[in-house]
């Protein structure tokens, strides 16, 4: 149930968010009622008939939550994970190999790894804002050799699908990858962990999907 209810809050389409915060909200007055009803009557039936008001009017609403969440995991499994949020999740699992001692020590490759992770899921992003057009629009980059973080994370944070905190932190995270890139920088372990949580925290929010 906890995991439906999660899965409902961090859901990129806002009927299943909004729905799931009424339901959470039906919860709390129903487990509010039943202890109400307790307290005036405190006894085995009093108390059986408060617990059994919360599972009777409460659990089917949030069993159309994990209905959901089990068709649409259903679904990604029959389709398949896109190219663009395959190549997100593999870069994640890559990062979290280093800090499991199974690759070299640098910590260089894994602020790569998180930054193109990001990529693939902003270029998938604005697919989904877009649609058709959002494919040309990323082909069109491609060609100018225009396709960058910045250039995404503005087009996203113009049509609000991200926040400017976010935008800021993609930010950081392009100057960071960059001086690895073209000024032979060597970053810490801590900021190859900001990296990762960076990649793991944004994915998690706008595709819940991938269960990273």
């Amino acid at each position: 149930m906890c995991s439906a209810i999660l899965w409902g809050i961090r859901h990129k389409h806002l009927a299943i968010k909004i729905y799931t915060i009424l339901c959470i909200i039906w919860l709390i007055i129903l487990v509010m009622a039943a202890i109400s009803h307790i307290s005036l009557r405190p006894t085995l039936e009093g108390i059986g008939g408060g617990v059994a008001t919360v599972i009777i009017l409460g659990l089917p609403p949030i069993a159309v939550i994990a209905y959901l969440k089990r068709r649409e995991g259903k679904r990604l499994k029959e389709v398949g994970v896109d190219p663009y949020l395959l190549s997100a999740r593999e870069k994640v699992i890559a990062m979290e190999r280093y800090f499991r001692g199974e690759t070299s020590v640098s910590w260089s490759p894994i602020i790569t790894l998180a930054h193109d992770a990001l990529l693939s899921a902003l270029q998938r992003m604005v697919i989904d804002l877009k649609g058709s057009d959002g494919v040309s629009m990323i082909e069109q980059l491609r060609r100018e050799k225009k396709l960058y973080l910045s250039t995404l994370s503005r087009i996203l944070k113009d049509s609000d699908v991200i926040s400017e905190r976010e935008m800021m932190d993609l930010e950081i995270l392009r100057d960071l990858r960059n001086r690895i890139v073209h000024e032979d920088y060597h970053p810490s372990k801590e900021q190859a962990q900001w990296a990762l949580n960076l990649a793991k925290t944004f994915l998690k929010k706008h595709y819940p999907q991938l269960e990273i």
